[in-house]
């Protein structure tokens, strides 16, 4: 089993207030949320070794140690998410994730209808990175459910089934879904974008992803957090091809920080 430390870089209150956020549960399941962390961490096997994160409903910010940045921000709708490191060590990362959730309950008719989603993803990743490996990284994910969505920023996972899913991502890509619903009854959304770099390189996807999603008729819809969501039609169009792996069950992400999780 891996353990999880902390380096006090700073005054201990604070010090101990960022070993208490790094052990932390997921985010309780809800109706809607928004959530973002940026953490800094050292991966020792078989101890990893945080050494700032911060968690925040909407924007959260680490960068102690020079040479090394995250940023996150949320807000229904958009996601952004931002990582750099400058020549650090390769088991030093630097790690942005967004979230927002939300639900939806659409009536007008009965029986089944489908609701139209685009997500466009645009930002740029440098550093020759690859998932699981040194360098930059960038991943997205949606994820609906028949009931309230919680997330685990550790895992790099909601509940839920994933409908969207890409890892290794840079550049302009649009992915477009449908997501089948019943008139009346309640399901529930959630948009996930991380950002993460091990070593040197930068990936800012920090203005991105944006969603839309259009019902029957061309009728947006609005959700219980009370924001209305633009029409899948209105998203910014890519710039490049679209990368889309719809309705996976499972995630085939080489990802460092699963892996990680799953062996403390």
């Amino acid at each position: 089993m891996k353990a999880t430390s902390a380096i006090a870089l700073r005054p201990p209150f604070l010090a101990l207030a960022l070993v208490l956020a790094a052990m932390s549960s997921p985010t309780v399941a809800q109706s809607h949320f928004t959530a973002v962390r940026a953490q800094i961490d050292l991966d020792e096997v078989p101890v990893v070794k945080v050494i700032e994160t911060w968690k925040d409903p909407f924007f959260a910010e680490v960068g102690g140690l020079p040479g090394i940045y995250a940023k996150a921000r949320a807000s229904y709708g958009n996601n952004g998410a931002f990582a750099a490191a400058d020549h650090q060590p390769v088991n030093l990362g630097a790690y942005a994730e967004s979230i927002w959730s939300d639900s939806f309950n659409i009536t007008g008719a009965v029986g089944a209808g489908s609701l139209a989603i685009s997500v466009a993803v645009n930002g740029t990743v440098d550093g020759n990175g690859q998932p699981g490996g040194p360098g930059s990284n960038a991943f997205y994910q949606l994820f609906v459910s028949d009931s309230p969505i919680s997330c685990d920023f550790d895992l790099a996972l909601c509940t839920g089934t994933r409908l969207i899913v890409a890892d290794g991502i840079s550049g302009s890509h649009q992915f477009d879904a449908e997501l089948p619903f019943t008139y009346g009854t309640t399901f529930y959304v959630a948009s996930y974008l991380g950002a993460e770099v091990l070593g040197n390189g930068v990936a800012d996807f920090y203005h991105s992803a944006h969603f839309g999603a259009t019902a029957a008729g061309n009728v947006s819809v609005t959700g219980s957090s009370g924001f209305t969501y633009a029409l899948a039609a209105s998203v910014p169009e890519p710039t490049d091809g679209a990368l889309l792996l719809a309705g996976l069950t499972s995630l085939a992400l080489l990802r460092r920080r699963a892996t990680r999780a799953q062996s403390r």
